[in-house]
């Protein structure tokens, strides 16, 4: 490397070039919040949860593929410039593939490339790996990176060196008045060069103070290194002074200041060695030992101080505390949403950042219309996928070619049109002659809404469209529950990570299990404040979810007026506006709202409250409360919100049902039966049974369902009942 520099061209005036960086960086340290603690010791300080946290960021990123990509159009590879933005949104989503399809461009992955030749070998002493790993350290350990590559004679680069990172060392844009930045330069010792901007990669992470010198988490994070090398001098001198004898010596006889010195002397002589811990001390003169100073790291609460420093770091690094192993109760699950956190919101916004650096300021010298990704694990639920793609087929949602291209797999002959889920036969290739409805059908369809027009399979057809329509509203509920959970994580985190929750864990520091649980007895208003603000909380969802009831309510009330204004034998004043402002409408409206909103809050309130004590009973730090708030919430945001959704969305949908059938005046005119799912739990397969289209009620009373009583699905008292029900009415004519 010493070699590569000492080559490396000069450019303009060189003693000029440094007068300038050093008057453009007068009076400003680049020292973090603490001027008086200069960054030699902070890299001094690259060890333990430091060295954990880079270590763990700079092999993550080194074991990630980095892909080349270009676009075609029309058989032409063109710029990406016109939808860059949609692009990076697209690949945070990962979209990609449906940001293409918009935009009717095709995404190449290019195999073959210098550059990738470069990454592979990108100096004669290094590999991939290696040098990405010292790209990620530099970067985490100073805020920026200074990667200089020698161009050939076409202005491509060659190689690729990292500036080494030492205690000294520095890599800094030069500013220019004209240009505003001309070249770098890098000082190590006696090394002094002067590099053009164009061989030089300069990557940095933005720091408030000058837009010249990146800002790493270690130079922010001064005040936690602070209380640590506080904490290893202080241990160091109290074993080095035998702090932890402090026996306090009392006798009646005057002595001299040469005999204390000579007594002082004889005991360090028998007790003051760590090889005589534990060994008896004899004295003479009349000495007593009257009792122990100073304090014992229990007594001062060390191990919370540096929980707290070290929770500082972890947290400037984004790093949880479980992915380096400072949790033991890390399950498989919580590890899986762990790596799925660490990559999202640690490593995505990270290799996001080096790949804008390489599109903008290295891949146009090869070519500006190429991009490249760093491939990062995909964290999709693949039961879900699967189940999803298996109903969008089942029911003709997709064809098999349009599932098939979401997985980027080439279309097959037989792959376009939907199969149909009774005898799995292909729409179109039934004989035309064999799809004629048969007479006696055609006579069962004119008497109306009888029991004989209730066949097993209209029923299962009926439910199965019911199942399709309710599937696309509950997306309404989910949207709704995963961004009230997404806001109270972060409002009961930032309460937990602020003075409350230190407070408290501060407070029960050395205390026995008993003990603490007594001091959360007692202090249970401490503990709330941390918590959601449970009636501000019922407020807020009740508001917010009202317009997703009314929307699902409409939706469906329409849908039931347009299916029934086809029965010729009903006559009804038929109206398509579904009218959710009746009083009948408002009034379930407003007893399902605070009933929805008064549970869901409870619920979510006390499994806050549970973790919190849970916790603090145990006395972990903080790190591991908010490891374990954030694996409630992700489980709230993945399940919880989904069952939620489909219970208030199968209850809406089917009490406007009824509304709808009511409004235009048939209560009289029909009644209603049961069609339960085809999964469903025994109880409501017996209520099917029990009401069927032969043993239709009216429209007023209501099903007996094991020990609930309801009017419609989802519309009782007992959540065993009513929770995750997907059944449905139908009707049948008086």
């Amino acid at each position: 490397m010493e070699a590569v520099l000492k080559e490396a061209p000069f450019y303009g005036d060189t003693k000029a070039a440094t007068q300038l960086v050093s008057s453009t960086y007068s009076g400003y340290t680049g020292r973090g919040v603490a001027p008086e603690l200069t960054y030699r010791t902070l890299v001094d300080s690259y060890k333990s949860w430091v060295y954990i946290s880079v270590r763990k960021i700079s092999m993550t990123v080194a074991s990630l593929p980095l892909s080349l990509y270009a676009y075609k159009r029309g058989g032409k590879y063109i710029h990406s410039h016109g939808f860059r933005s949609e692009l990076k949104a697209a690949k945070t989503s990962g979209d990609v593939k449906l940001l293409c399809k918009e935009n009717d461009v095709e995404r190449v992955k290019i195999d073959s490339h210098p550059f990738l030749d470069l990454l592979a070998r990108p100096n004669p002493t290094q590999v991939r790996s290696a040098l990405w790993r010292q790209i990620m350290m530099r970067l985490e350990l100073t805020g920026s990176v200074g990667i200089y590559t020698p161009l050939n004679r076409l202005g491509q680069p060659v190689q690729m060196w990292v500036l080494p990172l030492t205690k000294d060392g520095s890599v800094r844009p030069i500013p220019d008045r004209e240009q505003v930045m001309n070249g770098f330069k890098y000082l190590e010792g006696d090394v002094d060069r002067t590099f053009d901007q164009e061989e030089m990669l300069y990557i940095q992470y933005p720091n408030p103070a000058t837009p010249y010198e990146g800002m790493s988490a270690l130079k922010a994070q001064t005040y936690p290194y602070d209380v640590d090398h506080f904490l290893d001098k202080f241990l160091y001198y109290l074993l080095k002074n035998n702090a932890f004898t402090g026996t306090h010596f009392t006798t009646d006889q005057r002595l001299t200041e040469e005999r204390v010195q000579d007594m002082v002397k004889e005991i360090k002589s028998q007790w003051g060695q760590l090889s005589n811990t534990g060994t008896p001390i004899i004295t003479h003169s009349g000495f007593k030992a009257d009792k122990q100073i100073g304090y014992n790291l229990h007594d001062l609460m060390i191990d919370s101080v540096e929980t707290f420093a070290r929770d500082k770091m972890l947290a400037g690094y984004d790093v949880p505390a479980g992915k380096v192993g400072l949790v033991k109760d890390v399950n498989r699950a919580n590890m899986e949403i762990l790596n799925e956190t660490f990559m999202v919101e640690n490593i995505r916004p990270r290799v996001q950042l080096i790949e804008e650096y390489i599109e903008q300021f290295m891949l146009p010298k090869y070519d500006d219309r190429l991009t490249c990704d760093f491939e990062l694990p995909d964290f999709r639920d693949k039961e879900f996928d699967i189940k999803e793609r298996e109903t969008n087929l089942k029911y003709g949602f997709t064809t098999i070619n349009e599932e098939r291209a979401k997985e980027g797999r080439e279309e097959v002959a037989w792959g376009d049109e939907p199969w149909m889920p009774m005898n799995m036969v292909q729409v179109g290739s039934v004989p035309e002659s064999s799809s004629t409805p048969e007479p006696k059908r055609k006579a069962v369809e004119r008497k109306g809404l009888t029991p004989d027009f209730w066949t097993s399979e209209r029923k299962a057809n009926y439910w199965n469209q019911f199942k399709i329509k309710t599937e696309e509203m509950e997306k309404l509920f989910v949207k709704l529950m995963r961004d009230v959970f997404s806001r109270q994580r972060k409002e009961v985190l930032d309460r937990l990570e602020q003075s409350k929750g230190k407070q408290i864990i501060g407070n029960l520091a050395g205390w026995s299990r008993s003990k603490r649980e007594k001091w959360l007895k007692d202090h249970k208003q401490r503990v709330e404040e941390i918590n959601i603000n449970r009636q501000q909380e019922v407020e807020s969802l009740r508001e917010k979810a009202y317009p997703v009831y009314v929307e699902v309510m409409e939706k469906t009330g329409e849908a039931r007026l347009r299916e029934l204004s086809g029965v010729k034998t009903l006559k009804a004043a038929f109206d398509y506006d579904f009218n959710v402002n009746d009083p009948e409408v408002q009034q379930w409206l407003g007893e399902r709202l605070r009933k929805f909103s008064s549970e869901v809050t409870g619920t979510t309130f006390d499994a806050i409250d549970k973790v919190l004590r849970e916790s603090f009973a145990e006395g972990v730090g903080i790190t591991s409360v908010s490891d374990r708030l954030m694996d409630m919430f992700s489980a709230a945001e993945k399940s919880r919100a989904p069952m939620i959704a489909r219970t208030e969305t199968i209850s809406a949908s089917n009490r406007a049902d009824l509304d709808a059938v009511d409004q235009i005046g048939l209560s009289g005119k029909l009644k209603k039966f049961w069609i339960n799912q085809l999964d469903a739990r025994d109880t409501h397969l017996h209520a099917g049974e029990r009401y069927d289209e032969n043993r239709a009620i009216d429209l007023k009373e209501n099903f007996l369902v094991g020990q609930d009583s309801m009017p419609h699905p989802g519309g009782g008292t007992q959540a065993e009942e009513n929770i995750n029900c997907r059944c449905t009415l139908g009707y049948v004519e008086a």
